[in-house]
């Protein structure tokens, strides 16, 4: 369809939904703040959708909530008058609608582009299935809630068919460095300003910055330090790690858990001897200063010790709970233990609950049932989420899916990274994908919107760039195949 008609149609489907949303601003009006915020956004919303009519209203949408995510994370992704209408459900709608209008539900093209297109309708044809025969009549909106871990994987394939257009690859690929400045810059420095200032309250309902979208964007920063420093800019190189190195070193565990694993498959998979180096350098230095430091002054060693790293370490080596990794393993082990016992084939269901049991036997605290769904519904491992809400079928599944997904990343870098003729952004979206499904087995990447639609787009731009890549290749070949023909037959 031409991009007139498909502006037409965008709009009028977003006009709707913008109704909708306004009708349930002005019934729920409470708090004068957030009342500012959502018309801020909107406005912001108008103004972004006003501009370059030639592009599609879906693609705007898709920069405008990488950019929130990135920046104000959580308060950003939960700002809405009249829940479950958020802003990703709101772009998960639009994309999806775009897949409609763009493939005509030509399922072989879809899958056509990525094999992987293939997992998320099959997951998402299955959720829908269990979602309207089983879960939602017994769990309502929890079902619909829990739901989203699995229906936001079609962005992932909405975003592979969006980007099959040039022109908004091309302006994707030149932004998404500037976003993951932002988005780091937002987390590392500006979130800390706020706190220190004691302003965290004021603009909470907007401004939260969350550590699992700030973990990916990290470890995507660090990888475009490596590119520059094998690209001859040491200076840009070193003060991208440098400022990386702050929360990998000083923040939670994962951070580190998700850049060395990273480092590692990025540097196999795409050749990039100068991760090995610099990260081995980095090591000897790192604990050659930790030594000094714990040896030398106590307050410093105590400092050291009070990290999360330092808490983890302990916690591994002699069972300790009393530390956020005790706390998970038992959530882990409980979670196990309830659905193996209760429902091991297809797990206690979308909506269910998987955590006052945690919180009575592990904290000690009896949740009344009123104030259970406003606590943290995953154990902050997706394999145990899965397996909880869907059972060994969902984790066989998800299992299945993460093979192919780990070899299609392999396969990306052989091809974008390993090529002497590398970009920033490749190097730079491998290690966001990486280290967001690497955040899911320790934090939660799936289950939230703030880190999930992030991930599932930038899987969905690669996606887009490997397969004209591979159209590319397969066309060049052919010519090659009919040259050398042709001279055989001359």
């Amino acid at each position: 369809m031409g991009g007139n008609r498909l502006n037409i149609l965008f709009a009028s489907i977003f006009m709707l939904a913008l109704a909708i949303w306004g009708v349930s601003f002005i019934l729920t009006l409470r708090d004068t703040r957030a009342q500012f915020a959502i018309v801020g956004v909107v406005l912001a919303l108008f103004c972004l959708l006003s501009i370059k009519p030639k592009y599609a209203l879906d693609f705007k949408l898709l920069l405008f909530v990488v950019l929130g995510y990135f920046v104000a994370g959580r308060g950003f992704a939960y700002l809405s008058p009249k829940p479950p209408f958020y802003i990703g459900e709101i772009f998960f709608l639009t994309a999806s609608v775009g897949v409609i209008l763009r493939t005509n539900l030509n399922l072989v093209a879809i899958v056509k582009i990525n094999k992987l297109n293939l997992f998320i309708i099959i997951a998402c044809v299955y959720a829908l299935l269990r979602l309207l025969l089983v879960d939602f009549p017994s769990y309502k909106m929890m079902a619909l809630r829990d739901s989203a871990m699995i229906y936001y994987s079609f962005i992932a394939l909405s975003c592979s068919v969006i980007f099959q257009e040039q022109k908004y690859q091309k302006v994707f690929i030149k932004i998404l460095p500037y976003l993951i400045g932002l988005g780091f810059i937002s987390y590392a420095f500006v979130k800390k300003v706020v706190i220190l200032s004691g302003a965290e309250r004021l603009v909470a309902f907007i401004y939260r910055p969350h550590v699992d979208v700030a973990i990916p964007v990290t470890v995507a920063l660090a990888m475009g330090g490596f590119y520059f420093l094998g690209n001859k800019k040491k200076g840009l190189g070193m003060l991208s790690l440098l400022a990386a190195m702050y929360p990998i070193a000083t923040d939670k565990t994962a951070f580190a858990f998700c850049f060395i694993l990273t480092c590692v498959a990025v540097s196999i998979w795409g050749r990039m001897r100068e991760i090995l180096v610099a990260g081995l350098v980095a090591g000897v230095i790192g604990i050659l200063v930790s030594g000094i430091l714990f040896s030398a002054n106590d307050a410093a060693g105590s400092a050291l010790m009070e990290t999360d790293i330092a808490g983890t370490a302990v916690a591994v080596s002699s069972g300790d709970k009393a530390t956020t990794t005790g706390w998970r393993l038992a959530w882990w082990e409980i979670v196990y233990r309830d659905t193996y016992a209760q429902s091991p084939m297809f797990g206690l269901g979308l909506g269910s609950d998987i955590t006052s049991n945690f919180m009575r036997e592990y904290m000690n605290v009896s949740v009344p049932e009123k104030h259970f769904f406003s606590l943290t519904r995953y154990p902050h491992c997706i394999l145990f989420t899965v397996f909880g809400r869907l059972g060994f079928v969902g984790l066989f599944f998800f299992l299945l899916y993460s093979f192919f997904f780990l070899k299609f990343c392999k396969s990306y870098s052989r091809v974008f990274i390993a090529s002497k003729k590398k970009e920033l952004v490749d190097v730079m979206l491998v290690g966001f994908v990486l280290a967001g499904f690497f955040n899911a087995m320790v934090q939660s990447t799936y289950e939230n919107p703030y880190a999930g639609i992030p991930h599932w787009i930038c899987l969905g731009v690669m996606m887009a760039r490997y397969s004209r890549a591979k159209e590319q290749q397969n066309s060049k070949f052919k010519e090659q195949s009919q040259q050398l023909n042709m001279k055989a037959e001359s």
